[in-house]
């Protein structure tokens, strides 16, 4: 496929970029910038972005059997082609991987002035085409994860295992729990009490209020008056807690969790 070309630094996210990697699993963003797309904001660029995935698809398809993975082209979103990949080696479990295709919107080292002037583009944008700037944007994500102190990372690896095993709400994703653990996070706490915290947040999921102003420092009302509320730190229109359809069902298991032996000593 010539007409991809992918970053040559910080493509790669997911929690295997963020050093939030559980050993059993972990999940990665791979971010391919095209050359050959239209401005993100004509309405062609949906389009376009559509073809050239189902071009990507056909590709891994195609491909797979001479990779040395073993590896399953799961289909593909609106955004990205879903693979999961898993090694050669005998006890590996597999991992899932989006292929994510993007317009480079930020440059190779974006200052403030550019983080501005994206997002009064996206601000222009309907809500689908904003959606298309998600890509663009996994950088910004993985940094502000990537950078947090090393009790943080080990306080989010915790709470995934704790996702694995005790939820069954499949909607919740990572990057929501990855961000409440940084909010609850305060300087000198245990990552016991830190693990009991965040439980104690999800049981309470309607008071959630989470939201950072490095990349940017306004939102709109419509956004911050959500609840619960867990704002992305690389996109001030995209409150993450609403990718979990099921927050009833993870307060439950929190519920569950915090009623067990260990946290009533």
């Amino acid at each position: 496929m010539g007409f991809v070309y992918m970053k040559s630094q910080g493509a790669q996210s997911g929690s295997l970029g963020k050093g939030t990697a559980i050993k059993s699993k972990s999940d990665i963003d791979l971010v391919m910038l095209i050359s050959e797309l239209p401005p993100i904001d004509s309405h062609d660029y949906y389009r376009q972005l559509q073809y050239y995935l189902e071009q990507m698809e056909r590709a891994m398809i195609t491909s797979k059997d001479s990779i040395a993975y073993n590896l399953e082209v799961l289909g593909r979103t609106s955004h990205a082609v879903k693979l999961r990949v898993k090694t050669q080696k005998r006890d590996h479990e597999s991992h899932d991987v989006d292929l994510l295709l993007a317009t480079d919107l930020l440059g190779p080292d974006p200052t403030s002035a550019r983080k501005t002037e994206v997002y009064a583009l996206m601000g222009s944008m309907s809500s689908r085409m904003r959606e298309s700037c998600s890509a663009a944007l996994v950088e910004l994500q993985r940094d502000f994860v990537k950078k947090q102190p090393a009790e943080v990372k080990d306080l989010i690896r915790l709470v995934k295992m704790w996702k694995k095993s005790c939820v069954r709400e499949k909607s919740l994703t990572s990057y929501p729990l990855e961000l409440l653990c940084i909010h609850t996070w305060r300087y000198n706490m245990s990552v016991t009490d830190a693990f009991k915290t965040v439980l104690e947040q999800l049981c309470n999921y309607r008071s959630i209020k989470a939201s950072w102003a490095e990349n940017y420092t306004t939102a709109r009302k419509q956004i911050l008056d959500q609840r619960p509320l867990i704002l992305d730190p690389a996109n001030p229109y995209n409150n993450v807690a609403d990718r979990c359809r099921g927050w009833p069902s993870v307060a439950r298991a929190a519920e569950e969790t915090l009623q067990k032996p260990f946290f009533s000593r």
